[in-house]
């Protein structure tokens, strides 16, 4: 897809990009090696290109009438499933955006909703690039809240219920998700910041405050996403005090059951030796009498273990 604004908005083809007033671009990574060259762009910016679907640690290149960065898209609610990448380049009167994997369509809906947004009489390549990247964070301060209510119910389940199944997996999970956020956040925070440097000068400079909004915005989630994180830290050692304090109080028990039953195990070793000269052996009242001991040995046991609070 390439469009032409110039008081409406066109479809034009590859030819014809480089006599547009101002063109966005959303092509595959296909199309752009096999058509590079009619954007105008040079092979010492086509090299700059990082067409490898690389992680979240992208940075910016900066040309002397253009940047060049690859972007990682991540939404809150597929990150378990799905990610999308994109290698984007600026200047002055083009936006390209190559996707590199798209599947969840994250990168095409973000295009399609700033075009929604575009008048063709007041485009830029800042208001533009700002409403791309606004589209794609827009709903994610919903979408984290949601995220933290489900880490409230998950922190109440383990210490008010005292529920534990699968919780060492629910948390590995959120953790899982809540890294990458804060890592495309933070990308989206290097980029915006990058180019609201300038540092080439191709942005008009009163327009430029559309990526420090980015920027703002993209800092917040990450904050957010942060507390996040520390709320899972805590969870986790909850958790685990809970699984302490269960198996202290098992240990607990299995050492009063030990302490009762040693002196009766006495009692028993003693009396299954059965020497000859034994004269309890002989004795009609041994038998009661060996049961009464052992009953009044627990019992005494109780009591003592009562007064001590250990049962």
């Amino acid at each position: 897809m390439l469009l032409s604004f110039n008081k409406k908005i066109n479809k034009i083809g590859f030819d014809e990009v480089q006599s547009s007033p101002f063109t966005v671009a959303l092509i595959s990574a296909d199309e752009f090696k096999s058509h590079y060259s009619l954007l105008g762009i040079s092979m010492r910016e086509y090299v700059c290109f990082d067409l490898s679907d690389s992680g979240f640690r992208s940075s910016v290149a900066v040309n002397s009438d253009s940047f060049v960065f690859s972007v990682k898209i991540v939404d809150p609610n597929l990150v378990y499933f799905s990610e999308s990448s994109a290698c984007i380049y600026l200047r002055k009167n083009l936006v390209l955006i190559v996707t590199l994997k798209d599947e969840a369509k994250l990168v095409y809906n973000a295009v399609y909703a700033a075009l929604d947004d575009a008048d063709p009489n007041d485009i830029s390549v800042e208001k533009f690039t700002g409403q791309f990247f606004h589209r794609l964070i827009e709903n994610d301060g919903r979408k984290n809240e949601e995220t933290e209510i489900a880490i409230n119910e998950l922190e109440e389940t383990v210490i008010e219920k005292g529920r534990y199944k699968n919780v060492n997996e629910q948390i590995l999970a959120f953790n899982k998700k809540l890294v990458s956020l804060r890592n495309y956040y933070e990308q989206l925070v290097g980029i915006a910041e990058r180019l609201y440097e300038n540092e080439n000068g191709i942005f008009d400079g009163e327009k430029a405050y559309y990526f420090k909004t980015v920027a703002d915005r993209s800092s917040r989630l990450c904050s957010e996403i942060n507390l996040f994180r520390e709320n899972l830290v805590r969870l986790r050692e909850a958790y685990q005090a809970r699984l302490d304090l269960k198996m202290n109080s098992t240990m607990k028990l299995l050492t009063v059951i030990t302490v009762i039953f040693l002196p009766l195990t006495l009692i028993t070793g003693w009396y299954g030796m059965n020497f000859v000269n034994m004269p309890e052996l002989s004795s009609p009242y041994s038998y009661p009498a060996v049961i009464a001991v052992s009953v009044s040995i627990v019992i005494l046991c109780i009591i003592i273990f009562r007064k001590k609070k250990l049962l």
